[in-house]
C-alpha cells in the first residue's frame, strides 16, 4: 500500500498551539487488507472517548483537572475518501484554558493516511463536510500512517539529520490498560514523540482504539496537559456504517 505523508502541523512559537495530529490520533484504526484507506475509524456517529485531563499552567495557575469528550458527529464517503466530522479533539484541551465549546472538524482518510481539516469556524467545517472535494484536501494536514513500526520518523517538513518536528515511532512492548468500555486489549502499541525546541508531544497508541494517553509539555512558558482515557460510551440512537 502507499503511504502518502503531505505535511504535519507546526508547533513553533505557541504554547497552545498543539498539533491537530495528536488530537486525531483520538480515532482507532482498522487495518484491512482490500480497504482503500486503512486508516478508517468503525466507529459510528455517537462514538464519544472520554479523558481524565491534569493541566499545569506556569504563573498562578496551577494545577487543574478536568473531563473532556470527543465524539464522531457524522461520517461520508467523498471519492476514494472517507470522512468523519468530529468534535473536541483532546488537544483542545491547552495548558491554559479550553475553548469555550469543543470545536468541529474533520478526519479524512485516503491513500493509506489521516488527516485534519479544520474550517476557521464550526460552520465551515460543516459546509466543507457536506460539499468535500480535492481542492478542500490540500488544505488537510497528515498526522498519521496507516502502518507504524520500530524507530520510523514520518511528518518532517524537510529531511533532516535529527528527529526533531517529525513523529518518531516506538513500540511498546506492553500495551496501556483500556477501559472495558473502549473495546478489547490491542496486540499493537505505540508511542508516538513529535519534539521541537520549545515542545514535546507523546501519544501512546493503540491499534483499533487510538490514543490511550496523550502529554504535552512547554519548556518556555512552562505548561502541560496530561489527558488519560477512562471510558468510551456509544449512543443506540446513532447506529449508522461505515462503508
Amino acid at each position: 500500500m502507499e503511504y502518502l505523508i503531505r505535511e504535519v502541523l507546526s508547533f513553533r512559537g505557541s504554547a497552545v498551539r498543539m498539533p491537530a495530529l495528536v488530537v486525531a490520533l483520538l480515532l482507532s484504526l482498522q487495518r484491512s487488507a482490500t480497504s482503500p484507506c486503512v486508516g478508517v475509524p468503525a466507529h459510528a456517529p455517537g462514538f464519544t472517548w472520554h479523558y481524565s485531563v491534569m493541566r499545569l499552567a506556569g504563573g498562578r495557575a496551577g494545577v487543574a483537572r478536568v473531563s473532556w469528550a470527543m465524539s464522531v458527529v457524522d461520517t461520508a464517503s467523498a471519492g476514494r475518501a472517507t470522512l468523519l466530522l468530529v468534535r473536541g479533539f483532546v488537544t483542545e484541551v491547552a495548558p491554559s484554558e479550553p475553548p469555550a465549546s469543543p470545536r468541529l472538524s474533520i478526519l479524512v482518510c485516503s491513500a493509506g493516511s489521516l488527516s485534519q481539516f479544520k474550517g476557521r469556524s464550526d460552520e465551515e467545517t460543516r459546509a466543507a463536510f457536506a460539499q468535500w472535494d480535492d481542492s478542500l484536501a490540500i488544505r488537510s494536514r497528515v498526522f498519521l500512517q496507516a502502518a507504524l513500526y520500530d524507530g520510523q520518523v514520518f511528518g518532517q517538513d524537510q529531511p533532516r539529520q535529527d528527529v526533531l518536528y517529525g513523529w518518531e515511532v516506538e513500540t511498546l512492548a506492553k500495551s496501556p490498560r483500556l477501559p472495558r468500555s473502549c473495546g478489547t486489549s490491542s496486540a499493537n502499541a505505540y508511542r508516538l514523540t513529535y519534539r521541537t525546541n520549545p515542545d514535546i508531544t507523546v501519544l501512546d497508541w493503540l491499534d483499533g482504539v487510538g490514543v490511550a494517553r496523550y502529554t504535552y509539555d512547554h519548556h518556555g512558558s512552562p505548561g502541560r496537559v496530561n489527558a488519560r482515557l477512562v471510558s468510551c460510551t456509544r449512543s443506540r440512537a446513532m447506529t449508522p456504517k461505515l462503508k
